[in-house]
């Protein structure tokens, strides 16, 4: 009978454990270290000196001002080296893709690799075709490319060969390809939206002055009513309303 009783009874379920388990203390760990590097980078970029010492030079002889010290100067050096006016979107990728990755843990054990993959080809995709651009459109910054070494280098293997309207053309496409590897947006549906609401944009412009016209306007009943109104009978003359011809009636008996 106590067996029955045991089995019969209902389980008591565990409330959950507060503390985090080995997987999740890992990921919330990756997901602080991807904020605070991306914030570390951002304040070195953005505060960057050309007199400090760097990748590139060993500048002048004065207490370094960039606000990452030695390691964010040399950092920002490098990148803006590297990658021109472009690096300063890089801390906001690496918050971005830390985020995406280390947020939800199931997330990121569900991972289709192809599209990992295909995500990283069009990340480098993209970088080059921007870096590339910049640096044959865009002014230069502080004695950097505008699209860096990389920049520079793809770009004036490219031009020779395809001028500088079609290398244009090329890391456009070289852009646009990355962008749809990289989130998966598709240019074919935002085509299609564009092009129907330009469609009903259209027809309600079309479709305008009638709308104005039933909102604001006077209906044509109602000119007709109060024109009618404003009108005398023919049978009557007159205010005192004898009707007219009355007397030659009443005379020609």
């Amino acid at each position: 009978m106590i067996n029955n009783l045991s089995e019969d009874s209902p389980k008591l379920v565990s409330p959950p454990s507060p503390k985090l388990n080995g997987v999740q203390r890992l990921l919330e760990a990756g997901l602080l270290v991807s904020c605070v590097l991306s914030m570390f980078a951002m304040l070195a970029l953005f505060s960057f000196d050309p007199a400090d010492p760097g990748w590139a030079q060993t500048g002048y002889q004065t207490p370094v001002r960039n606000l990452g010290g030695a390691v964010g100067a040399y950092l920002s050096d490098l990148l803006l080296n590297m990658f021109g006016i472009v690096a300063y979107s890089l801390p906001f990728i690496v918050a971005l893709v830390g985020w995406l990755l280390f947020q939800k843990f199931y997330r990121l054990m569900q991972l289709d690799y192809l599209t990992l993959g295909l995500k990283f080809i069009g990340f480098i995709m993209f970088y080059i075709g921007i870096t590339s651009i910049a640096s044959m459109n865009f002014d230069d910054v502080f004695y950097f490319s505008a699209g860096g070494i990389i920049g520079d280098v793809l770009s004036n293997t490219v031009v020779p060969y395809f001028s500088f309207v079609g290398s244009t053309l090329l890391f456009l496409m070289f852009c646009s390809t990355g962008f749809v590897l990289l989130t998966g947006f598709s240019w074919l549906r935002f085509i299609d939206s564009v092009g129907a609401y330009t469609i009903l944009f259209i027809q309600y412009l079309v479709e305008l002055p009638s709308l104005l016209k039933e909102k604001f306007g006077t209906n044509d009943n109602e000119e007709n009513i109060t024109m009618c109104r404003g009108l005398k009978p023919l049978g009557y003359g007159g205010d005192n309303g004898s009707r007219v011809g009355g007397g030659d009636l009443e005379n020609g008996r």
